[in-house]
């Protein structure tokens, strides 16, 4: 399902290249969940942005369900991703004005989805999260870990085959991260691929694959 070749990431800052990612290759298969473990610099979220086609890489290949996403123009890509791809990247973007219940359902809807399909989804959704009590409340009115459980409530209730989760657990306690991993592990077992940036060990247990990443 996904496949990454000798992956290089490069950009220039303040006059110096930076290359948080040199070399990198994994592949994971349909119903693996694959962690990327390492400190903050080391890479992972650029791994995540390449492979969901955000950004392009300097050197390397990366292939989502067959196809090599970095050769895609960004319609074409865009169009991959929302046949194949759930995402939850590192920042908590929401429409503040909204309600959690209409920032979760709005992939469901974009793809096409019956309103009230895409409500009982997110909804079902929530639900497993915790974060059922909240679904008319105004994203902005959200804490940071709220927020933060939205964000992956959104990418899970894709029901999308390739899951890509940045730090899903950030801001999180103890109990409530446990809650979110269970649920990533849900989707797992229901043949969804999962690729995960983290710091955090407890999603070790759950792992099919654990990628070490360091910065260069």
């Amino acid at each position: 399902m996904v496949r990454v070749e000798d992956l290089t990431v490069r950009y220039v800052r303040g006059g110096r290249v930076i290359e948080p990612v040199s070399g990198v290759s994994f592949a994971l298969a349909r119903g693996e969940l694959g962690l990327l473990y390492g400190r903050s610099g080391s890479g992972k979220s650029s791994i995540i942005n390449v492979v969901a086609g955000f950004i392009k890489p300097h050197r390397g290949r990366v292939y989502v369900a067959g196809v090599e996403i970095n050769r895609l123009g960004w319609g074409e890509a865009n169009r991959l991703r929302r046949m194949a791809i759930g995402y939850a990247m590192q920042q908590n973007i929401l429409l503040p004005r909204s309600t959690v219940l209409f920032n979760i359902m709005l992939p469901l809807i974009i793809q096409g989805i019956s309103r009230e399909e895409a409500e009982d989804k997110a909804a079902g959704v929530a639900e497993e999260l915790g974060i059922e009590g909240l679904l008319d409340a105004k994203a902005y009115s959200l804490s940071g870990g709220e927020a933060r459980r939205v964000v992956v409530a959104r990418a899970l209730a894709t029901g999308r085959p390739l899951l890509l989760l940045d730090e899903p657990t950030s801001n999180l306690d103890e109990e409530t991260s446990l809650r979110v991993w269970r649920a990533i592990e849900s989707r797992r077992r229901s043949g969804a691929t999962i690729l995960v940036a983290t710091h955090d060990q407890a999603g070790a247990r759950y792992a099919d694959k654990i990628i070490e990443v360091s910065p260069s």
